[in-house]
């Protein structure tokens, strides 16, 4: 989970995730799958995670084109 939570926070546009129902029974490499029933869970949360990412970065851009349109402005009334 870790890691799917930083690699959302970072700006990845994509996951890989290997998933079955029950991994202990999976033919191979069981021990790296997430249980299907906990994939909506975890999606859920890295959907709310880059929401919020986005927003902040969304801000952030709309504060800096602010400042950066208000200082040309203010060099262009003179």
């Amino acid at each position: 989970f870790t890691g799917s939570r930083a690699a959302v926070a970072t700006g990845a546009d994509g996951l890989f995730i290997e998933t079955h129902p029950e991994p202990a029974r999976a033919l191979s490499d069981g021990a790296n799958m997430l249980r299907l029933d906990l994939l909506e869970p975890l999606l859920s949360r890295l959907a709310a995670i880059r929401r919020t990412i986005d927003s902040f970065l969304n801000e952030t851009s709309y504060e800096t084109n602010q400042k950066r349109n208000s200082r040309h402005n203010a060099r262009y009334r003179s």
